[in-house]
């Protein structure tokens, strides 16, 4: 699914949400447009009153807005009222995001912890090759595994992996040519340089799962039937390697290697960026 498709059915959803609120609050069974600013501000209580986040609900009245400044009229979500009600609202019903990040300390132990969670040769090299690059490359768990019903076009290819050679022939890095990902430009690719380094070595471990993997087109991660690796699975393997290590799985999501990425590679110097300023987006805008 494209970009554009994504926020095309976010604005619908946000229109369904507001139109239920109109019949069941204002007791209209046709919209108003442009819609009066008191009327925005009771629909920001209405999700309130409802339980709804506050990153949902930025997220609805903003659609809001957006269909109205695509109409050339005033948005209604700019005025004071509006402003003043999001606000509060951030207040009284705050995003928390019980995720804690993946560090390097983190990393060493659950990669180490596949050598007891993972049965065959194969899984360890696997999911150590993608724990690795979720840290280094700050990938997005979409990018690396497949969901059962949802698109799969951001998923990283083995065509998209490129190797750096030094003056002798020696691999001393690689490059991930990200053409797909969310909020990306596919006519700018962003390219992703990681080069060897300790105590974990993402070009190390990459390469030994590839020897294993093969050099068959199609997903970067998958199984030796050349089938992509599904986000459940790579969730167990990383419950499985948290708990090995004594760790809260409670705690860590699967986007918790990503969350630590936000800080590590780029004070490392690891992680070099080749264009921007939509890679340093890609980084630091982290959900």
């Amino acid at each position: 699914m494209s970009t554009s498709s994504l926020r095309l059915k976010t604005y619908q959803q946000a229109w369904r949400i507001f139109q239920h609120f109109e019949i069941k609050v204002l007791n209209r069974t046709t919209s108003q447009f442009p819609i009066p600013t008191d009327a925005l501000a009771l629909f920001v209580a209405y999700l309130a009153e409802n339980n709804y986040s506050a990153a949902t609900t930025f997220t609805n009245v903003s659609a809001l807005g957006y269909v109205h400044r695509l109409a050339s009229l005033p948005d209604p979500t700019k005025s004071e009222l509006i402003k003043c009600a999001l606000k509060g609202y951030a207040k009284i019903n705050p995003t928390l995001d019980n995720r804690l990040p993946i560090t390097l300390p983190i990393l060493e132990q659950v990669i180490s912890a596949c050598e007891q969670t993972l049965s065959s040769c194969f899984q360890r090299k696997l999911i150590r090759a993608m724990f690795a690059l979720a840290f280094f490359a700050a990938l997005r768990v979409g990018e690396m595994t497949i969901t059962a019903g949802k698109s799969s076009t951001n998923l990283l290819l083995l065509k998209q992996v490129f190797f750096l050679k030094d003056s002798a022939d020696s691999i001393v890095g690689i490059k991930l040519s990200m053409r797909n990902y969310k909020h990306s430009d596919t006519s700018r690719p962003t390219d992703i340089i990681l080069y060897k380094d300790k105590p974990v070595c993402a070009v190390t471990l990459l390469l030994d799962y590839l020897n294993a993997r093969g050099r068959n087109d199609g997903p970067l991660f998958c199984w030796p039937n050349n089938t992509a690796i599904s986000r459940p699975y790579f969730a167990q393997c990383l419950c499985q390697a948290l708990s090995f290590s004594g760790l809260d799985t409670k705690l860590f999501k699967s986007n918790s290697f990503r969350i630590g990425a936000a800080s590590w590679p780029a004070a490392k110097g690891m992680l070099k960026f080749v264009r921007s300023p939509m890679e340093i987006e890609r980084l630091f805008k982290i959900y």
